[in-house]
């Protein structure tokens, strides 16, 4: 049979931080990544972003689409509640959904985000993601592309913890009321 879009899980409370994605676990875009999985660098259908796309990872905040600036900035850690943050990269998007403008290796990172309003610049938060490798994984997705089943691809992410991944796969699907929900779904804490 076909494929269902992954159900949202049932939670208490709300994720109120602004930074809504990467977080958790997300797929490394390495060459080898994406020569397996092309979709990882077809995240975003927007020109202005395609040159970004050959291997940035998507990050999403929930805020104005339009008359809003935005400045994000990546940190590498070790993982550890105390480790001494690395600037990794820093980029001011034009949009709430953008691409890292830069290849982010296996390991621990904590991105922060501002917005800027009258002049002043607004801290929207900070949360921690980890970027790791798994090329198996990749290529049971490429496979499922390959034979036209993306959605049963985006499940997948979901089940196994790359929440972050399953939303650029659907970014990159047609258009549906389906996938559309799927895409308006807050994340869960």
């Amino acid at each position: 049979g076909s494929a269902a879009w992954p159900e949202a899980p049932l939670m208490r409370g709300e994720a109120a931080s602004a930074l809504q994605w990467p977080r958790g676990r997300v797929l490394e875009r390495s060459a080898e990544a994406l020569r397996v999985a092309p979709w990882l660098a077809s995240g975003l259908a927007d020109a202005h972003a395609a040159s970004a796309l050959q291997a940035g990872i998507l990050f999403e905040l929930d805020g104005p689409a339009v008359d809003a600036e935005y400045r994000i900035q990546v940190f590498r850690t070790a993982g550890g509640a105390f480790d001494a943050n690395a600037v990794v990269t820093t980029w001011s998007p034009l949009t709430p959904i953008s691409v890292a403008p830069t290849t982010l290796g296996s390991g621990h990172y904590t991105w922060k985000a501002w917005t800027r309003a009258r002049g002043l610049d607004i801290e929207l938060g900070s949360r921690d993601f980890e970027v790791v490798s798994d090329d198996a994984l990749l290529r049971e997705i490429a496979g499922l592309l390959d034979r036209g089943d993306g959605v049963r691809g985006v499940g997948i992410l979901e089940a196994r913890g790359f929440p972050a991944d399953a939303r650029a796969l659907a970014r990159s699907l047609p258009a549906s009321p389906e996938r559309d929900a799927y895409l308006a779904r807050k994340p869960s804490r």
